[in-house]
């Protein structure tokens, strides 16, 4: 027989009668009796064990009625129990009707079996007190209760089984909507990435063709050639309007002949950082847009450089180098269509083609991360370590946690810029205010980071950038 019951502290074997008093129904289809323990086998007084019998949700409950405290008007605390009696114990409704029997007329004998931690397979004698009332008539009411509360407890199951699992479809249904949801974004920012590459791509081919028709001018890049750039670090550029799609920076230089009077060469070169591409995606698109194959420049010194050079056009060849894993370079070289063919390598100086090292200012480097294909940018975190109030200094900790070279870019009320090796971390002081922050690392295949925040004064930030799966 399984017992519910709370924790008890001792034990009892002895014979006791309950005298058993109705005393109405608590709720629907409940029945409660008044009862009082008393030893059979000693016949001496033993205080009350528990004074209440209740027939509720299918469970014969014993406990004990808190106003009856004494037996025969004595306090009795003395035998092994509380002063309160035994705590409430209850069995199903089958185990009583199993365990109990009729006595006599007047007597229920009812066997608590294997409750060792209350008594030794306790059996209790029910005595019906109540005028009109035998041991047989208790029996069968108790029986009648049990019978439709099991009803009543069978149903309350079946709507609590009901509710369950309408509860565990309605959260199946939200997990498969939240499945299908996120499954469209990823879909619809997959497609969208792919539009944004292809679109890129095109326009990538379609400014290499541009740059190509200038070049092909009798004089190189007249169309686009502006006047002399007086703010440039050398005598050789020139500027322009022309640029190739996802460049960095684009420049327009003229190279004077290593044996005059060769002509001079028009350069048109431009940078890029950070190309999803890398240096060898490159090379194959702008050989696939050129439908040429490309021939390593044996020129190059202590870099990577190959060309291309179209036997139809022997006034132009295109050179594209790998600066470094994340920075590629693309020139354009043209002399003018009066040049004899046999001229164009006398033409050029030692050193492969170059873009004269124009740094690009940190507005230049957050917006060419922030019009291209970028991440977002993790968020800076509040630190709650205190700043002097009257200081208005805002200091940012970053940390680099990526495998590879790390460049962050701060602007805003002031401009900040950052380089850290794998695993380092370095605070940098900004100002309050907004700021438009862009990072990227020395890898190809890695998208830079891009977001904006607002820092607060007299406070301190953390960022750590790594990569995402």
């Amino acid at each position: 027989m399984s017992v519910r019951r709370h924790p008890l502290l001792w034990s009892l074997g002895v014979w006791s009668a309950l005298f058993v008093v109705p005393v109405g129904l608590a709720a629907t289809n409940d029945l409660s009796f008044s009862i009082e323990a008393v030893d059979k086998v000693t016949k001496t007084t033993w205080p009350t064990v528990w004074t209440l019998l209740t027939v509720s949700h299918a469970r014969v409950i014993f406990s004990y009625a808190p106003h009856v405290k004494t037996y025969l008007g004595q306090e009795s605390p003395s035998y092994g129990f509380p002063a309160d009696g035994l705590p409430t114990t209850e069995a199903s409704c089958t185990d009583f009707v199993r365990e109990t029997t009729v006595g006599s007329e007047h007597v229920l004998k009812f066997k608590f079996a294997n409750h060792g931690d209350v008594y030794e397979h306790g059996t209790f004698a029910i005595s019906v007190k109540q005028k009109g009332m035998n041991s047989r008539a208790l029996l069968q009411q108790v029986k009648d209760a049990c019978g439709t509360q099991q009803i009543e407890e069978d149903h309350r199951a079946q709507i609590e089984r009901e509710e369950a699992e309408r509860k565990r479809k309605e959260a199946d249904a939200a997990w498969q909507a939240d499945v299908e949801a996120k499954r469209r974004l990823y879909e619809e920012e997959t497609r969208q990435i792919a539009q944004q590459r292809e679109e890129a791509r095109l326009a990538f081919a379609k400014s290499i063709l541009a740059a190509l028709r200038f070049a092909d001018e009798p004089d190189p890049f007249a169309s686009v050639r502006g006047e002399f750039d007086l703010s440039a670090s050398d005598s050789r550029q020139w500027k322009t309007s022309l640029q190739l799609a996802g460049a960095d920076k684009c420049a327009l230089l003229k190279t004077p002949p290593a044996n005059p009077p060769s002509p001079s060469a028009w350069t048109f070169g431009c940078v890029f950082h950070a190309s999803s591409d890398g240096y060898e995606g490159t090379v194959k698109s702008v050989g696939s847009i050129l439908n040429l194959p490309f021939q390593p420049d044996e020129k190059a010194v202590g870099i990577n450089q190959v060309f291309f050079a179209d036997p139809s056009k022997p006034a132009r060849r295109v050179f594209v180098a790998k600066i470094n894993e994340a920075t590629t370079r693309i020139a354009v070289v043209a002399l003018p269509s009066s040049a004899a063919p046999v001229e164009f390598d006398k033409a050029l100086l030692p050193e492969p083609p170059e873009v004269p090292p124009t740094e690009a200012t940190v507005h230049d480097e957050v917006e060419a991360i922030r019009s291209g294909t970028h991440a977002a940018m993790p968020p800076a975190q509040r630190s709650t370590e205190s700043i002097p109030a009257v200081s208005v200094r805002t200091t940012m900790n970053i940390k680099n946690s990526t495998a590879y070279e790390l460049s962050v870019f701060f602007d805003g009320p002031v401009s900040q810029k950052l380089t850290l090796a794998p695993g380092a971390s370095q605070d940098l002081d900004l100002a309050p205010g907004t700021f438009r922050v862009a990072g990227r690392v020395a890898a190809a295949n890695v998208l830079p980071f891009y977001g904006e925040e607002t820092y607060a004064g007299s406070a301190r930030y953390s960022v750590t950038f790594y990569i995402g799966q």
